[in-house]
């Protein structure tokens, strides 16, 4: 089966193009989207160096990524879609995001906070898309170890 892709670039505050893309994933009970600040490359931190700071730092993105799954159908049962918050901070993260004020809404659930692994949270199929986006563009700025100019990059697999 072929992907389509889209990439849609945004800002903080005019998103409607990124709502409408996941309120159509998930309607299709289809897809997942990747959301990424755009930052020109000569503001990110070097590459670590090493074996050691390589190994440490596992690969992971110089600035957070968010990753929304629409919900799916399985074995004839509407399973919930999921948000994903990979980060460099080499810790965990989910009391950092509470403490700045970014709470999950009611229905949502924790199933990771790992420092290398990064966050994960299930939401509810009926969760809204509009909540869904802002809850991982605030976590990104949180967790940005960099300014962004809150300028970002969407991509859409359906």
């Amino acid at each position: 089966m072929s992907r389509t892709v889209q990439h849609i670039e945004f800002t903080f505050d005019d998103r409607d193009a990124v709502i409408d893309a996941m309120r159509e994933l998930v309607a299709r009970r289809a897809g997942w989207v990747n959301i990424q600040p755009i930052v020109d490359q000569e503001r990110l931190p070097a590459p670590p160096t090493g074996i050691i700071s390589g190994w440490l730092t596992g690969g992971l993105p110089p600035l957070p990524i968010g990753t929304f799954m629409a919900p799916e159908m399985r074995r004839g049962q509407l399973r919930h879609g999921s948000i994903g918050l990979a980060h460099n901070a080499n810790a965990k993260v989910a009391r950092r995001l509470v403490e700045a004020g970014i709470v999950a809404p009611e229905g949502w659930h924790a199933v990771q906070d790992n420092a290398r692994r990064g966050v994960v949270l299930n939401v509810p199929p009926d969760a809204d898309a509009a909540v869904v986006l802002d809850w991982i563009l605030r976590s990104i700025e949180e967790l940005a170890t960099v300014p962004t100019d809150r300028t970002y990059r969407a991509t859409t697999h359906l």
